[in-house]
Formats: C-alpha cells, sequence, structure tokens
C-alpha cells in the first residue's frame, strides 16, 4: 500500500483525537452536510438525509468468519 497523504492538511490522528477529547462527531468543514456538497447545480431529487454508517463493535473472527 502506498504513503497515505493528508487532504488540505487534515490529519485523520488529530482530528480523531480533537473529536474524542470534545466528546463530538466528527463534521468535515470542507464537505458539508449540504445540497451543494452533492450536486452541481440546484437539487432534482428532492430531500436528502445525511446519515452516518454504524460500527459493530466487539467483533472476534475465526476461521474467516465473524461473530459477536
Amino acid at each position: 500500500m502506498g504513503m497515505v497523504v493528508s487532504y488540505v492538511g487534515q490529519s485523520f490522528s488529530a482530528l480523531r483525537k480533537q473529536c474524542q477529547q470534545k466528546g463530538v462527531l466528527f463534521e468535515d468543514p470542507l464537505f458539508p452536510t449540504t445540497d451543494q456538497s452533492l450536486f452541481y447545480q440546484s437539487n432534482r431529487i428532492g430531500s436528502v438525509t445525511w446519515k452516518r454508517p454504524k460500527v459493530r463493535e466487539k467483533q472476534v473472527f475465526f476461521n474467516k468468519f465473524a461473530r459477536l
């Protein structure tokens, strides 16, 4: 795998640490949750709901199968 390059000076480790210390979820100021981030012109599909992915905790892997 190649070298990781930060985007516009954003450091994943630093951002994660800041969010953990403040007890907040990350919101990217360079990619805000607005229609302008998704569409070149106007929104022609209707209402957009922004969601965060869910992460399962405490997974243990045995023989290539995940078990909770």
